[in-house]
């Protein structure tokens, strides 16, 4: 799926809010090894391991998806001591 960079629109103190915009149309091009289109899709998802709610709206191909971030978790955390452990590395 054709999809730009997620763009943080706001952050505070533990949370943070993402957009990301979605578009489907380019990959009906050749030369994909699956398609995926939705006429209509509408999600909620409660991510509560994470933190955070998210919610994804298609239409016709295009559409966007919002997440909110709206704390830390055990669970974000160390995801967040493995990534930094990664870039030690590097």
């Amino acid at each position: 799926m054709g999809r730009l960079e997620p763009i943080t629109i706001a952050e505070g103190d533990g949370w943070e809010a993402f957009f990301d915009l979605i578009e489907e149309w380019s990959q009906l091009t050749p030369g994909w090894n699956w398609r995926t289109f939705h006429p209509i899709m509408i999600e909620f998802e409660d991510d509560r391991m994470m933190g955070a709610v998210e919610g994804t709206v298609i239409f016709l191909g295009l559409g966007f998806r919002f997440r909110w971030n709206y704390r830390e978790t055990e669970q974000t955390r160390k995801i967040a001591r493995q990534v930094a452990e990664l870039k030690d590395e590097i």
